[in-house]
């Protein structure tokens, strides 16, 4: 299997772009599509949980056929346990939550719970026709066990044991249904004493966004940890205080051999070794979007081998699932440097090279070497904090709330890098890179042959990215009040472009969240300034209540 990602969690894809998208991918390699269908989809008996833009009936079973009709079969993925905010968000399914202030995550004791998820399970299946297999998600769930009610089931049972209570008849019904689950692997990895209680037909799909390399010189070390760290991400010199004695006796000798002890390298992909070796079919799981990403351009100089090196993990076994996380904020376009890097790595004999495979890349889609697209992609996705996506959307809310998040960045960019002046002068090194980065995009829009529109995508991310350090700089400068119009007349052109490019991909209601979420934090702090002095409602409730 060599299986690409599409998450619905935000926009839903239009049905020709999903389609031209799945045809790029097939002339790769890729023979699998994975679809995170979310609140993307008509819930016969739960109409409220349906995005106003979600396909009917009818549209989803064209385009199963269709991407079928081109050689690619997908298989649907329904959260079943964490990341349920398009359920469990909604005030009227709140009662399905373990706490009430964990809004994403449902009680793994509920009956209640368990039969709405066995019915959106049948609806799905009953639309969908999958084939063989259907995810059920189920990671990242680190909120587990903290209710009253699960403390008792936690003492005796531990965290593992509460996640299969739940996952274990959903298993279940997915197998009566005639098809096999597939789950992410992270939480039995948490918990690796439970992985013989897991049944041996659940396929195992284990996501490593990290890994970059035949012998990396880090790994993740699953779970919290005495100190209270969750998912360290390590190298060999710490890695002993993590290595528990429960990842030792199930995971620890995948990860370190006897090179790792010379070199400080360990195993690759480690996890989906010790998944194989305890009897599971295991696909490897590495992005093309993920945490860490900018919002407006990912780190695909990570992401590229990162790519190539699972796909290539995964053809030792049940093969490899490229993941692409809408939530990233960047554009699925921008990402495509790294599928193919792993539709590479599916290939035998195929050695690794990020310029080469770049220079492949653009040979392939664009018709004509571009030799200048390494260098411009490494001044495209230089990072500051602010601009990570993740960071990014969170801060949008607390600025709403009345922080002032542009000084309080622009203060911990300063502790970075030594000094104001030193992080003013990264801000400025920022901008320029960014704007060297845009106009070499421009460039190679007009000397590629074919798909020249794919580098308005690269334009319109790096730009956005300009227009934030811009923003946070005239904030360290004590100069936003001077620059707020200048840079509020730039927000508008971006947003336009923003608007005009994501259309061609996302229905309307989709381009509109989008723009509301990407530009949330630069709408609210370059307002006029007399709406600026106006405080939230929140910020008036809570100097009333004091």
């Amino acid at each position: 299997m060599l299986a690409w990602h599409v998450d619905l969690k935000r926009a839903m894809w239009r049905p020709e772009y999903l389609l031209e998208m799945v045809a790029r991918l097939r002339d790769w390699g890729y023979d699998t599509l994975v679809l995170e269908i979310e609140d993307k989809f008509r819930f016969t008996k739960h109409p409220r949980l349906r995005h106003p833009e979600a396909p009917t009936h009818a549209q989803w079973r064209d385009l199963v056929a269709r991407c079928r009709r081109l050689g690619v079969e997908p298989i649907p993925l329904f959260q079943t346990l964490g990341h349920a905010e398009s359920v469990v968000g909604l005030p009227e399914y709140a009662h399905l939550r373990e706490r009430p202030d964990v809004a994403d995550q449902y009680d793994p004791t509920s009956t209640e719970a368990q039969a709405f998820l066995r019915g959106v399970i049948d609806d799905m299946i009953a639309v969908l026709r999958p084939r063989e297999f259907l995810h059920l998600g189920g990671d990242e769930t680190w909120a587990l066990g903290q209710s009253e009610k699960c403390r008792a089931i936690v003492e005796k049972e531990g965290i593992g044991g509460l996640y299969l209570r739940h996952m274990l008849p959903l298993f279940e019904h997915v197998r009566a249904r005639g098809l096999r689950p597939m789950i992410w692997a992270d939480i039995v990895l948490s918990h690796p004493g439970i992985m013989r209680r897991v049944p041996s037909d659940v396929v195992m799909v284990d996501w490593d966004y990290r890994t970059d390399a035949a012998r990396p010189t880090t790994i993740y070390i699953w779970g919290t940890h005495p100190n209270g760290r969750r998912n360290p991400r390590v190298a060999y010199p710490e890695y002993a205080p993590y290595a528990t004695p429960e990842f030792r006796r199930h995971l620890g000798r995948f990860a370190v051999d006897a090179q790792t002890r010379r070199d400080g390298t360990f195993r690759p992909f480690y996890c989906t070794d010790a998944l194989r070796a305890a009897g599971f079919d295991v696909i490897t799981a590495p992005a093309a979007r993920c945490a860490g990403d900018m919002a407006g351009i990912g780190f695909q100089s990570l992401h590229m081998p990162n790519c190539f090196f699972g796909t290539q993990k995964g053809q030792a076994g049940f093969g490899a699932l490229v993941t692409s996380w809408a939530v990233r904020h960047n554009h699925p376009e921008v990402g495509l440097p790294a599928a193919y890097a792993g539709a590479l790595g599916a290939r035998p004999g195929v050695a690794f090279d990020l310029e080469a495979v770049l220079g492949e890349f653009c040979r392939a889609f664009h018709g004509v070497a571009l030799p200048e697209f390494a260098a411009a992609l490494r001044r495209a996705e230089a990072r500051f904090d602010l601009g990570q996506a993740a960071v990014l959307e969170r801060e949008a809310r607390r600025a709403r709330d009345g922080a002032d998040v542009l000084a309080e960045h622009a203060a911990r960019m300063a502790e970075q890098c030594g000094s104001p002046e030193a992080a003013r002068a990264r801000l400025r090194e920022l901008i320029a890179g960014y704007e060297s980065a845009r106009r070499a995009f421009a460039a190679m829009k007009r000397r590629a042959r074919r798909r020249r529109e794919v580098f308005d995508f690269w334009v319109e991310g790096v730009s956005f990215q300009g227009l934030l350090a811009r923003t946070l700089l005239a904030s360290a400068e004590g100069r936003l009040p001077a620059r707020r119009a200048a840079l509020a007349a730039r927000l508008r052109r971006c947003r336009a472009a923003t608007r005009r490019l994501f259309a061609r991909t996302y229905p309307p209601r989709g381009v509109e969240q989008e723009l509301t979420v990407r530009y949330g934090l630069l709408a609210h702090v370059l307002r006029p300034a007399a709406k600026a002095a106006k405080p939230s409602a929140s910020s008036r409730r809570r100097r009333s209540d004091r």
